[in-house]
């Protein structure tokens, strides 16, 4: 897909214009510090959401979409929120390997074609420090389309969930987000996993 296309036409179904419900709920009991990398942030709803209630965590949001990163600059955002345009799959177009304390995932994993789900895991796991670093995530497992569009989204079920990321990932919870979009109820997991 021309995500940045897309962007620029405002024609973007997947933007609520509000950060992750389930993501809201779950900064109001727990939180992130050190750098915490968003990507495919979007117009950075999940990046402020972050920054507001983790004042001491740097945030960035990263997007392979220039548009995006300008619709995300242009928001009211907190000084420890930033925005920065790289393909997440090519490490030489930013220079963020390496540095992320955590990682908040929220449908990218779900927008990308399914054959690059490999290539993801690897990608998230370059962005993280070392050991201990690690990723929350919210997947949508069950999309259920209405129409005979193949995504995305693109579901995936918990046990390729497992087989995609334990070989770089200790999974050390999966519950039900303590949110979810109407649409989603039901149809998502949260899930928090260490690089080991």
């Amino acid at each position: 897909m021309d995500w940045d296309a897309m962007y620029r036409r405002d024609e973007m179904p997947w933007d609520h214009g509000e950060a992750c419900p389930g993501l809201v709920q779950w900064l109001k009991q727990n939180r992130l510090s050190g750098r915490v990398i968003v990507p495919g942030c979007g117009r950075g709803h999940d990046v402020r959401a972050i920054a507001n209630a983790c004042p001491e965590a740097e945030v960035i949001g990263l997007d392979i979409s220039p548009r995006a990163v300008e619709l995300a600059q242009a928001m009211n955002n907190p000084d420890n929120a930033s925005f920065m345009y790289g393909d997440l799959f090519d490490p030489n177009s930013h220079p963020l390997n390496g540095t992320a304390d955590w990682i908040w995932e929220h449908t990218c994993f779900c927008a990308i074609p399914i054959s690059q789900r490999k290539n993801y895991v690897r990608s998230v796991r370059g962005l993280l420090k070392g050991s201990g670093s690690g990723i929350l995530a919210i997947f949508y497992l069950n999309p259920e389309m209405d129409d005979d569009r193949e995504g995305p989204p693109f579901g995936c079920t918990l046990d390729e969930l497992d087989q995609l990321f334990t070989p770089e990932f200790r999974v050390w919870e999966t519950f039900e987000p303590p949110a979810a979009y109407e649409s989603r109820i039901g149809r998502e997991k949260m899930r928090l996993m260490k690089a080991v």
